[in-house]
């Protein structure tokens, strides 16, 4: 008697999945910043951003967050601050920790580009409909609040 044991985890994981749509959408939102002429920005550094314009964080909150180690977080924030995208500012009470915020430059960049965000959201709309879309946008921000 063989009985057959799987060792892959099967593909459609949520996590799976949600990473596979999130890399549509970059790419799509990429393509559309290309063809506007947008200042150059790594992928890398745009998921920082993502992050950083939620909250403001520390170097650390950033590394964990994104599951990169502390150098790669400080590469993307050093290259982000030398665009003039984000700012410093030191945690209150700390004369040490710092925490990144978007800069004024940012908001502009960021108010640009979710014109490329809400395409790639219209994009799941034509697949699966207006109303699915919002469905799938109130579950996504109740998982968000109560994980």
């Amino acid at each position: 008697m063989t009985d057959e044991i799987k060792i892959d985890p099967p593909l459609n994981t949520i996590r799976g999945l949600v990473q596979d749509v999130v890399e549509h959408m970059d790419t799509l939102a990429q393509q559309i910043r290309d063809k506007e002429g947008s200042m150059a920005v790594r992928p890398s550094d745009i998921r920082t951003l993502q992050h950083i314009v939620r909250r403001p964080r520390t170097l650390n909150d950033l590394s964990e967050a994104q599951g990169i180690s502390r150098q790669a977080a400080h590469s993307s924030v050093q290259r982000l601050l030398e665009k003039g995208l984000i700012e410093f500012d030191f945690v209150e009470g700390s004369k040490r920790d710092k925490v990144a915020r978007m800069s004024k430059l940012g908001h502009e960049l960021r108010t640009k580009h979710s014109r490329s965000f809400m395409a790639a959201e219209e994009r799941i709309a034509e697949i699966i409909g207006r109303e699915k879309l919002e469905d799938l946008r109130a579950t996504l921000e109740k998982i968000a609040r109560e994980f």
